[in-house]
Formats: structure tokens, sequence, C-alpha cells
């Protein structure tokens, strides 16, 4: 119990560290939030669920502690408003400090290899990295693009729940709902390739979506980069 809880200890520091080390480098030294208050500030979270459920079997405390990150974050913003001298102020790294508290959190009830809370955490790191990518995605991104993203989460997230697995046509035995879901695999790989093109290039992109999609489906890469 004492080594898990010590791994714990240092992931969260470990996870920390990773988010910190990229804002402190968008910041330049500018930022209220640095490498080090990320690191103590996912400690804090892994040690507020240890404390409140092994000692003093309560909530609260984990309560009182997101209450205290926030006012935390709530004052980096008024200190960083002030500083700003009319520059625009963005809210993604007191948005970031929130979230790595909660990681932090997560990292108590993760098991080892900790896949959700480290996975979590890189995907954080990534978002925040992507910044310039992101907003010239946002900026070049056209109506029929929204257009064909909205049909696509129809196709995945309400037609595709509610299909039947079993239905009969004509004496024969068919199963709509893996039908449909070769379609949207299909259309999966097309639409995360278009994606990554738009973020990272036409080489990169390409690249990444034969590598990852050809893990799955060949066939189905074939076909999607075939359209």
């Amino acid at each position: 119990m004492v080594e898990e809880i010590f791994l714990k200890i240092i992931l969260s520091l470990a996870l920390g560290a990773l988010i910190g080390i990229e804002r402190e480098r968008r910041g330049k030294g500018e930022l209220v939030e640095g490498l080090r208050t990320f690191m103590l500030i996912s400690l804090l979270g892994m040690l507020t669920v240890y404390f409140s459920i092994e000692l003093l079997n309560s909530i609260l405390p984990v309560f009182i502690a997101f209450i205290f990150v926030g006012v935390l974050t709530t004052v980096g913003d008024y200190v960083k408003t002030k500083g700003g001298k009319g520059k625009p102020i963005g809210m993604t790294t007191e948005l970031a400090f929130l979230v790595t508290f909660l990681i932090g959190l997560f990292v108590y009830f993760d098991n080892y290899p900790y896949f959700i809370s480290v996975s979590l955490a890189i995907l954080l790191t990534l978002i925040l990295v992507s910044r310039e990518s992101m907003h010239r995605f946002a900026k070049h991104i056209k109506e029929k693009e929204i257009w064909d993203a909205i049909i696509f989460a129809i196709l995945t997230f309400i037609i595709l729940p509610i299909l039947p697995t079993k239905l009969v046509v004509l004496g024969v035995d068919l199963n709509p709902f893996v039908i449909w879901l070769s379609i949207v695999f299909v259309l999966s790989i097309s639409f995360a390739g278009y994606i990554l093109m738009k973020v990272l290039g036409t080489r990169v992109g390409l690249g990444l979506t034969g590598l990852f999609g050809g893990l799955a489906s060949s066939t189905a890469v074939a076909v999607s980069m075939a359209e």
C-alpha cells in the first residue's frame, strides 16, 4: 500500500510537470501558474483524495480543496488581467489549472499502468501545445465542413446505437448494427484523416491516418483514402 501511494505521488508530480512545462514555455515567465505550481496542484489533488478516504472517511475535504483551487484560479486570472496592459486575456491556463487538479484526483482512483490518468494528461498537453494549429484550423473551417461533422455525429452517436443486431429480410439474417458500424468506421477514418490534414498538413496527416487506421483495417483505409 505504501509503495502504491508513493508511486501515485510521483505520477501526480510527473503529470503536473508535463502540463506545467508547456504552460511555462508558453507563458515565458508572464504566467502566475508555472511548472512548480502545476506540479503542486496535481499533487494536492491526489493527496486530498487520499486523506479524505483513508484518514478522514469524508468527501468534504475534496470539495473544500476544489473551492480553494477555484479561488487560486480566480486570483491568478485577476493578477494576469491587471498586468495585461490591454492585451487579450484568455482563460486557457486557468482552465488547465483546474483540470490538472482533477487529474491529480483521478490518479488516486486509477490503477497500474494508470492508462486513463496518463492519457488525460497527455491529451490536455496536446490541446495546449496545439494552440496555433487549432486557431488556424478554426479560422479556415467552412460551413459545409461543420454540417459534415454534424451529420457524422448523427450517424455515429444517434442512429448507430438504436439499430437492431438482428433483422430478417427475405429470409436472410442481417445485422444492421454491424453493417452500419462498418460504414461509420470507414467514415471515421476519412473524417480523422481530414482533420489531421487540416491541422498537421497533408503529408503528416495522411501518414498518421494510414498508420493508425491500418492497424485496425487496411481495407477501410484503402477505401477511405481512395475516395
